[in-house]
């Protein structure tokens, strides 16, 4: 089985329209659920008015901070509210929810509530957010509970770090020393499917919960806090995803549809709309980067001095960790001897921003690469040569210490100049080739399934993973099928939670 080009297990679903995506779950006697957001950046709220919407036909439930725990929840920093509670930190940020009999009627009634606000100075621009005058985004940073690990200060919620060797001697050592800033912009992930969740609860108190999620473990973990249940009382059934790409692998609406549905003792479901999506969603985070690289004249680079200022908005997400990556990834696949790296999450009053395919790998690899380019032509070498004179080999350490093995970086670059013609790079006026290369983290985490034999022969995989597009599922059931000795044919995968 492994190793065939064999059909994936999701496929028929998919090309038929019986797979069921997060918007097509329907649950009978169900409510539908909409979000108010803040029209301002930074502002201190001063009155929540809801008796208007409250008397609206067919409305069941309005729940505000004054209806929900004041607790604040988040991965390296517990930073955000369920609902803003005094003051709003950019626009778009949660103040309320509604719930009713149709669409059209809860979106009239969250139309209906008004809010007061008094505002108040924000700050749009990350540099500027670090500058020690600059207004804070939270007064509060201080008593955030937060990742011993993390180094943070006033709009930093964290500064990492790489350093080896001496970065200042590796500058006298060089011959010349280039300096670049490079810059992008806060991005979408683009998927055509915005974020849908349907919560009911039962009458002993376990909430089911059908989310479009990419994590549908974390999802359960962070509504075991806000919710007040544990993790063992809440389900999360993971549905088909209409492209996700890391937007979808934070909470979205899961947790106002549950609290919705518990409050008006119905089924609530919840779907964004594209709107919401580009206002209130985890975008890639927009970056300013600085990089110093001293190199020799015949090519060795021998220190590079960088700075990645990463924009993670009004809260911190998934910002900490995105910071601490790019540090790494802005090192590059080279050996230099001398490095000092630093990343910064910085909070802004713009959305939250999350991830998007390789947080902060491809901001970071486009200013390395882009410099690579530049210093070779300024040098007078070819782009591919220079490269491979600094390529990290097997048995070469890693910026931060490790021994790297089975490194096939060279024949990669080798096979891809051959393939694209590298010897001809500029073909003719107006047109040219590139080549670049980088390298990536992984992460881990634990992990299970369930497999069960049936009398007849077949088996039945069950797991929690996602399936987001990648055939990984299927990847899994060929894996099973081989160890096994069985057909794909006769494996029946289930991906319930």
């Amino acid at each position: 089985m492994v190793g065939q080009r064999l059909s994936r297990l999701d496929a028929d679903g998919k090309v038929t329209g019986r797979a069921v995506f997060g918007a097509d779950v329907v649950l009978p006697g169900m409510l539908h659920g909409a979000v108010v957001r803040s029209i301002l950046p930074h502002a201190r709220i001063t009155g929540i008015d809801t008796r208007r919407a409250a008397t609206l036909p067919g409305v069941r439930a309005i729940i505000t901070a004054a209806d929900v725990r004041d607790i604040r929840y988040g991965g390296a920093v517990r930073d955000e509210p369920i609902f803003a509670r005094d003051r709003v930190r950019y626009v778009g940020q949660p103040v309320a929810a509604v719930a009713a009999v149709t669409p059209e009627a809860a979106a009239e009634a969250r139309a209906a509530i008004t809010v007061a606000y008094e505002a108040l100075p924000a700050v749009f621009d990350a540099e500027e957010a670090m500058a020690p005058q600059a207004p804070l985004v939270h007064e509060e940073w201080e008593r955030y509970s937060a990742l011993p690990l993390l180094r943070r200060s006033a709009n930093i919620c964290n500064r990492a770090q790489i350093v080896a060797g001496d970065v200042e001697r590796g500058f006298e050592e060089a011959d010349r020393v280039f300096e670049h800033r490079f810059q992008t912009g806060i991005v979408h992930q683009g998927y055509v499917e915005p974020r849908a969740a349907l919560a009911s609860w039962d009458g002993d108190g376990h909430v089911t919960i059908w989310s479009n999620t990419q994590l549908p473990f974390e999802v359960q973990g962070v509504l075991s806090e806000i919710l007040q249940v544990p993790p063992s009382r809440i389900r999360v059934i993971a549905t088909a995803i209409g492209g996700g790409f890391g937007g979808k692998l934070r909470l979205g609406v899961e947790h106002f549809a549950a609290l919705l549905a518990r409050r008006s003792r119905r089924a609530v479901k919840i779907v964004t709309s594209m709107e919401e999506e580009l206002v209130a969603a985890y975008p890639r985070q927009g970056s300013v980067i600085d990089l110093k690289t001293g190199v020799t004249r015949d090519g060795r680079i021998v220190a590079k001095q960088g700075r990645v200022v990463l924009d993670t908005g009004a809260f911190a997400g998934a910002g900490p960790a995105v910071a601490s990556v790019a540090t790494l990834v802005l090192a590059g696949p080279y050996r230099i001897p001398n490095l000092l790296i630093e990343g910064y999450a910085v909070y802004t009053n713009k959305t939250n921003c999350g991830a998007y395919r390789a947080p902060s790998g491809p901001q970071a690899n486009f200013a390395v690469e882009s410099q690579m380019d530049l210093m070779a032509d300024a040098l007078g070498i070819d782009p591919l040569e220079f490269r491979l004179r600094n390529i990290v080999r097997d048995g070469d350490e890693g910026p931060t210490g490790q021994v790297l093995t089975g490194v096939g970086l060279e024949e990669c670059l080798r096979k891809a100049a051959a393939a694209i013609g590298w010897g001809e790079r500029r073909p003719a006026p107006g047109r040219a080739k590139g080549i670049a290369c980088g390298w990536w983290t992984t992460t881990g985490g634990s992990s299970g399934v369930y497999v069960k034999l049936n009398p007849d022969g077949s088996v039945v995989l069950s797991t929690g993973a996602a399936e987001i597009g990648s055939g990984a599922l299927t990847g899994a059931a060929q894996i099973l099928a081989e160890e096994l000795a069985v057909d794909l044919s006769d494996l029946a995968l289930l991906s319930h939670r």
